[in-house]
């Protein structure tokens, strides 16, 4: 698939995270296609290298006897390959999966099933809860897949491709309960389709760049098949990738350049900025992030770096503030889900 890797590598360049890039330098990083691969700021406050994409391949799957009883943290390691699980609450490394190509986005349903976004073999692999072996491959070829969501109401599953196969253009994938062909919308005005995110209510939001080299986001409704393009009030300026997610009640997205996270509220064609969380101790925020609600009490999981040290941090939400705990048996974190134990 070298033509894949290739527009793989030029989708990639723009996608350095922990920056802030602007609409200018966007456009020339567009425009040329890069020998930068995927990166993510890494780090560990040890020392420790990411291992290499060698070691990887050859290495196998393994998770532990008692992690179906766990609620767990899988967290994509695009640079090694790897995705990790971890059990919650004890923050304690309880399996890796392997025989990846660049796993990027991950994204979980109701009954704990994790599908992982595996860009460069354009597909999107389900696994059950605690498996150390996927029993469902969606095919995404030609596209690139980068980012996905569940729809809660109808279970169906929408993936957002960065670019295609042979064109820099690209476009977001919805498979009937995650199986079959999908159907496919594109947006004319968007360049690049980063991630998605299902509200309560079956409506789907998916962001990207658009062909003015600025942050766009784009929505549709539950039962209409015209995609519309949400106003954001203020824009996002200077952050071109940052990650969403419907968090129960807003519009959160990302800021990659800061330690911080936006809360939209969305009516209509109009998201307005109602809160802004600052996530203190941290530079920025990458990769798609998740919000776990448990009776009135809400915890943010998500990739945080400080400076050039890369972590899974685990914050109160929408409080902000100092986090509870950091994770670092992740070398290179880039997006996080959570997936709990069926009874």
């Amino acid at each position: 698939m070298v033509a894949g890797w290739r527009v793989l590598r030029w989708c990639m360049r723009i996608f350095q995270l922990g920056r802030r890039v602007s609409g200018a330098v966007a456009a020339v990083l567009l425009a040329n296609c890069g020998s930068s691969v995927f990166q993510t700021p890494g780090g560990h406050p040890n020392g420790t290298l990411a291992r290499s994409s060698f070691h990887a391949k050859r290495a196998a799957s393994w998770v532990s006897q008692d992690a179906s009883r766990a609620t767990l943290l899988s967290v994509t390691d695009a640079n090694d390959n790897f995705v990790y699980l971890i059990s919650l609450p004890s923050g304690k490394l309880i399996g890796r999966l392997t025989g990846f190509d660049q796993p990027t986005g991950d994204c979980s349903d109701a009954s704990g099933d994790v599908f992982i976004t595996d860009s460069q073999a354009s597909e999107v692999l389900e696994y059950k809860h605690a498996s150390k072996s996927a029993f469902n491959v969606v095919a995404d070829h030609p596209n690139i897949p980068t980012g996905c969501s569940v729809d809660p109401t109808t279970g169906n599953l929408a993936v957002a491709n960065c670019c295609g196969e042979t064109t820099h253009s690209g476009s977001f994938a919805i498979y009937k309960h995650a199986k079959g062909e999908p159907k496919y919308y594109r947006d004319p005005s968007m360049y690049v389709d980063w991630f998605c995110t299902y509200d309560g209510l079956g409506d789907l939001f998916v962001s990207g760049i658009n062909s003015g080299y600025s942050f766009q986001i784009d929505e549709l409704p539950a039962g209409s098949q015209k995609v519309e393009q949400l106003t954001l009030d203020p824009v996002i300026a200077g952050d071109v990738s940052p990650a969403i997610l419907w968090d129960g009640t807003y519009l959160a997205i990302e800021s990659p350049g800061s330690g911080e996270i936006y809360q939209y509220a969305v009516g209509g064609s109009v998201a307005t900025l109602v809160h802004t969380i600052s996530l203190r101790g941290f530079s920025g925020v990458s990769g798609p992030f998740w919000v776990a609600s448990k009776g009135g009490t809400q915890t943010l999981y998500a990739t945080v770096s400080n400076n050039s040290i890369s972590s899974v941090g685990i914050l109160r939400y929408p409080r902000g503030g100092k986090a509870i705990e950091d994770l670092y048996d992740v070398v290179e974190p880039f997006a996080v889900t959570l997936s709990l134990a069926q009874k």
